[in-house]
């Protein structure tokens, strides 16, 4: 196993279709959270992303207050030194249109949890549209994230991620 997005990418890559979409894999957002994505990419956006940090969304069970905290730290974190227009780049509930994103999987090296920001690196220096929607959530409880460890090594992708989105956007 080499990880989260390395199982992504070769999926998506296998996948056929206008959309595709995916899930954590601890189905921490239900299947049908897929639906208002899928809307979106229909009305126009080329990547939708679920959210539990936009008005409407909802936490059925919550992360233990260690995964909270350092949820909270990271996800600023991110915000700060990216600019992404995403609240929330690790909720694993995104729908995207196949023709626009399948280009930009190919090129995807991240293969840990970091992923998802990659892809929202990615699709920000493609000039995608990127919309970020509501979803209800609940704490998987077979979540394979170890907070500490897999905290340091997201902190080490993220800082790869950022210089490799400059050194790209400044060719």
């Amino acid at each position: 196993h080499r990880g989260k997005g390395a199982a992504i990418r070769r999926g998506v890559l296998s996948a056929r279709g206008d959309m595709i979409a995916y899930l954590d894999a601890d189905l921490s957002a239900a299947p049908q959270m897929l639906i208002p994505l899928l809307r979106s990419v229909e009305d126009g956006a080329d990547l939708a992303c679920g959210s539990r940090h936009l008005p409407g969304s909802t936490i059925d069970v919550p992360q233990g207050l260690l995964r909270v905290i350092l949820g909270s730290l990271f996800r600023r974190v991110v915000q700060l030194v990216t600019g992404l227009p995403v609240k929330d780049t690790q909720c694993g509930c995104k729908v995207f249109r196949s023709e626009k994103l399948i280009p930009i999987f190919d090129q995807l090296q991240e293969e840990g949890f970091a992923f998802d920001i990659e892809i929202l690196l990615a699709a920000r220096r493609n000039g995608l549209v990127i919309e970020e929607l509501p979803v209800a959530w609940s704490d998987g409880p077979r979540s394979s994230l170890r907070p500490i460890r897999d905290g340091i090594r997201m902190l080490c992708a993220l800082i790869r991620l950022v210089r490799n989105d400059r050194r790209s956007r400044r060719k």
